[in-house]
């Protein structure tokens, strides 16, 4: 049964299995006047029933005019639902969400009996949003967003958010520092993705990362990423040899269909990887997209996005694509949805967030909550390698190690602590246990450890002090510098 018949149902008010007779009978019932009751029933079953415009027309054109205003009535009272605003801030407020015990919960909107939708994007595990343009995609995701950031602390979450058009997302900036995850040769104030190489550089580094967990989780004998952070706070697995609590990192990618036109393959596939393979190990993707085709939202795409929501639509063609149902056409396009995860769709009002208000005192907010945060960097990857590599024009494998972002961080800890091994900078910079080997492996290279002794894991920090540490990185530097000044007269020979 569609949407549009349970709200026609449940505003005249019958059962479930009620009919078209049904609605006729009702009327009848309601206006003492067969000719009346059946004229009204039909106009409000032609408007929400989703029969052709033609049928429509003829039962509009059978209505006598002195019954006009009683049918405008009936269907002012039906779209009053679609047309008034759900402001985040009362969603968030009410007891289903603030009592919540879901992982990741994500709150939308309410349901046709005003009951608070949500669900859990733990298990969903991934979200395909899509609509014609200007109808609540971008919405829905900061509600999303608005709902997951209120819930879970920097610790439990980090965000990767892709946005080519350069501006949805600019009002999470101030969150660099606690929520959100940069590409390691991003500036630290340049987390969000705005160009397509960053993207799929972006997607690889994740899959570097999933990689990483599903080695970490094969280690402590885990199936997921919420058995090995209950093994660690139980004491199961020793906090020294660890990397902390893992947590969950949520990407959200609006206008997806700019990506596939430009970048296509190279796009789709570490995603469509990401997305077969991630849910273990606590990644999850939410997708958005105005262009409704199938060389875009593809059915690789399909099969690993099983929980769809659909906003109004031009066609019933498009509403069939994103949601293999039809019914979103329908909708009034002030905010409400269709959302499935495999079933019936079910009709949702939406909530509304103002851009200019509500994000900036949920950012402040959570500034001032969650304060002193370390900032995560994303791993490096083979192609991050081939683009550093292509930018220092070829000057030597030791430039490219030495372009890891972490390494002067970690060199100084390591000498204020007098402490080499790869649980410690697990722990410290919470990364994976190949980073960390990688790093460890540079500092040896430049003088700054030992090797490991014994074939063990232990190694001896040659670095006395700090100050002698900046006198050995500055050496360091000033190496690289002549060994470029060096390539480049080379060239010019």
């Amino acid at each position: 049964m569609s949407f549009a018949r349970q709200r026609c149902q449940r505003h005249l008010s019958l059962s479930s299995r009620a009919s078209y007779e049904d609605c006729i009978f009702k009327a009848v019932l309601t206006n003492k006047d067969t000719d009346t009751a059946g004229a009204v029933a039909g106009a409000v079953a032609g408007a929400y029933y989703g029969v052709p415009d033609d049928i429509k027309e003829k039962v509009y054109t059978s209505i006598p005019k002195e019954f006009a205003d009683v049918i405008a009535k009936l269907e002012k009272n039906l779209e009053t639902e679609s047309t008034e605003r759900l402001d985040i801030n009362t969603l968030l407020a009410t007891d289903e969400c603030q009592k919540s015990t879901m992982m990741l919960p994500c709150a939308i909107g309410v349901t046709e009996e005003n009951e608070p939708l949500m669900f859990d994007l733990a298990q969903m595990p991934h979200v395909l949003i899509g609509g014609a343009t200007g109808k609540g995609k971008s919405n829905t995701l900061h509600v999303i967003l608005a709902s997951l950031l209120q819930k879970k602390s920097p610790e439990e979450l980090k965000l990767v958010l892709i946005d080519p058009r350069k501006v949805e997302f600019t009002g999470y900036e101030s969150l660099s520092s606690n929520y959100l995850a940069r590409l390691p040769y991003h500036e630290a104030d340049e987390s969000i993705v705005t160009n397509i190489e960053d993207a799929v550089n972006a997607l690889h580094s994740l899959n570097e990362l999933m990689d990483e967990r599903y080695s970490l989780l094969k280690e402590y004998g885990c199936r997921n990423i919420k058995d090995y952070n209950e093994k660690l706070k139980k004491g199961s697995i020793p906090s020294q040899s660890s990397c902390g609590i893992l947590p969950y990192y949520v990407v959200m990618i609006d206008e997806y269909s700019d990506f596939m036109m430009t970048a296509g393959a190279d796009f789709e596939r570490p995603l469509t990887r990401l997305a077969q393979l991630s849910r273990a190990v606590g990644i999850h993707i939410i997708i958005a997209t105005q262009r409704v085709a199938n060389n875009v939202i593809t059915g690789a795409i399909k099969a690993n996005f099983p929980c769809r929501i659909a906003v109004k639509t031009m066609t019933k063609k498009d509403s069939k694509i994103i949601m293999d149902w039809s019914g979103a056409e329908q909708l009034s396009g002030n905010g409400d949805l269709l959302i499935t995860c495999g079933d019936e769709p079910v009709y949702v009002r939406g909530a509304f967030v103002d851009f200019y208000n509500d994000i900036p005192a949920l950012c402040i907010k959570l500034g001032l909550q969650y304060p002193n945060y370390m900032q995560t960097v994303l791993p490096s990857h083979k192609r991050e390698t081939e683009r550093v590599e292509t930018d220092l024009k070829g000057i030597g494998e030791f430039v490219f190690q030495y372009a890891d972002p972490l390494f002067e961080d970690v060199v100084t800890n390591i000498v204020e602590n007098q402490l080499a091994s790869t649980s410690f900078i697990q722990r410290k910079f919470k990364i994976g246990y190949n980073r960390a080997v990688r790093l460890l492996d540079i500092a040896e290279s430049v003088g700054i450890v030992s090797a490991p002794e014994n074939d063990s894991y232990t190694r001896e920090v040659l670095i006395a002090d700090t100050n002698s540490l900046m006198h050995k990185l500055l050496d360091v530097k000033m190496k690289i510098y002549k060994q470029t000044e060096s390539k480049l007269l080379g060239k010019e020979k």
